[in-house]
């Protein structure tokens, strides 16, 4: 997920404490909700994102201190490879995400200051394959 890298980057310089569940500012004046509102201005001029040739993000929003990233995998529900199933794939995407999101810097310290990354995961057609969020790393 090579926007969130990029559309996160300016989150290291953001502070250090745990946030609290509101938007206030940490004491070290870190602000998630501030933090996911620049991340979503960032990513917006990056969309539509390309990952791969069966993946890309179209969409990332932010609403108080949640980041929410809209992927579309190009099959439809019809074409999925034999023996692959919605549940097979809800579970690959929660495993992916969780590991991109813990293993990128930026994102863990948005995670460690309250954020929250969510990712909803669909076929081409529409079909809702996932939607795993991340809250802790």
């Amino acid at each position: 997920m090579k926007v969130v890298v990029l559309a996160l980057a300016f989150l290291a310089t953001a502070g250090t404490a745990e946030a609290k569940d509101s938007c206030t500012k940490s004491a070290d004046g870190y602000d998630v909700c501030a933090a996911a509102r620049g991340a979503q201005k960032v990513a917006a001029d990056q969309l539509p994102l390309i990952l791969s040739p069966q993946y890309k993000v179209i969409s990332v929003k932010s609403s108080g201190r949640t980041i929410s990233v809209v992927a579309v995998v190009v099959n439809n529900k019809k074409n999925l490879p034999s023996g692959t199933t919605l549940a097979s794939l809800s579970q690959t995407a929660d495993k992916l995400t969780k590991e991109h999101v813990c293993k990128d810097q930026d994102l863990t310290e948005f995670i460690g200051h309250g954020g929250i990354f969510s990712n909803r995961v669909k076929l081409r057609d529409g079909t809702v394959v996932g939607k795993p969020s991340v809250d802790k790393c």
